[in-house]
């Protein structure tokens, strides 16, 4: 696609292993995953290629780091807002690429369902835990005929005392 850009047709940590491996002659000093549209956040990380990306650039031993755009369902229809994200990006990654990190260690930011100028602050908080085996699983057909299935749509959320990734997004 031009000078150092380049298309891959697989997932996101197919991207991040091709570009160690074939295109880069050394490491990068860090790996920014996202903006996702949409949360990453409890257990939820296992099934993001967002996530994913990061999760293969620390296991290089890179400091990596994933950026999700939390959304509303209202949202939805008329196209997400990155706004929390732009805004507050900035003021995110800036102290994480001083913060000494971890070996093997991923950094999950989430931006929440906001305009930027209403989000709270930031918080660094445990990943909280979505009990999804008693959740649902909805059953339907889409257009062509095939079948299709929504899991989880109760969003069941067990946490403990002190504030998760769900409870920090939940209160902006």
């Amino acid at each position: 696609h031009g000078e150092r850009r380049y298309p891959v047709s697989g997932t996101p940590t197919d991207a991040v292993t091709l570009g160690l491996r074939e295109v880069l002659g050394s490491n990068p000093d860090l790996i920014l995953s996202g903006v996702n549209r949409g949360a990453n956040l409890g257990d939820d990380v296992t099934y993001s290629g967002t996530v994913s990306a990061a999760f293969e650039g620390a296991l290089a031993g890179i400091r990596s780091i994933a950026f999700s755009q939390v959304y509303s369902r209202s949202d939805e229809g008329d196209g997400v807002s990155f706004s929390a994200a732009l805004e507050w990006g900035p003021k995110v990654l800036a102290p994480l690429l001083d913060a000494p990190f971890a070996e093997r260690t991923l950094v999950n930011v989430n931006f929440p369902p906001l305009d930027g100028d209403q989000v709270r602050g930031i918080r660094i908080v445990r990943q909280g835990f979505h009990d999804y085996a008693r959740g649902s699983v909805v059953k339907g057909v889409d257009p062509r005929g095939f079948d299709y299935y929504w899991f989880g749509l109760h969003g069941i959320e067990h946490t403990l005392a002190e504030v998760t990734d769900l409870e920090a997004i939940a209160i902006g």
